[in-house]
């Protein structure tokens, strides 16, 4: 009986998914190591020339689902949230340095 109580724990702790609700939220946090052949072939280049308008679209497209029982689509970002956060983004991208 200690033996199996045991591996349930081992088990149960080797998990490399993660959840936080809160309310109407959910997180959920996914260990890098069960993604490790898609971060070999992940490469980031930078600095990165993106336009202001591309930033902007980008935004606008980003859109989560509620987690209720008819949940919806809904957008992460209004578009006035949009066309004030879009011009920090592109030259925070613009001006990153290679590391």
């Amino acid at each position: 009986m200690a033996l199996l109580l045991c591996s349930c724990l081992f088990i149960g702790c080797s998990s490399t998914e993660k959840r936080l609700q809160r309310e109407q939220l959910t997180i959920t946090y996914r260990s890098q190591f069960s993604f490790e052949q898609e971060f070999k072939k992940f490469r980031l280049q930078h600095p990165i020339k993106i336009s202001k308008e591309q930033v902007i679209n980008h935004l606008l497209t980003l859109r989560y689902k509620e987690t209720t029982l008819f949940g919806k689509k809904q957008y992460v970002f209004s578009p006035n949230d949009v066309l004030e956060i879009a011009p920090l983004i592109t030259k925070a991208l613009n001006r990153m340095k290679a590391s």
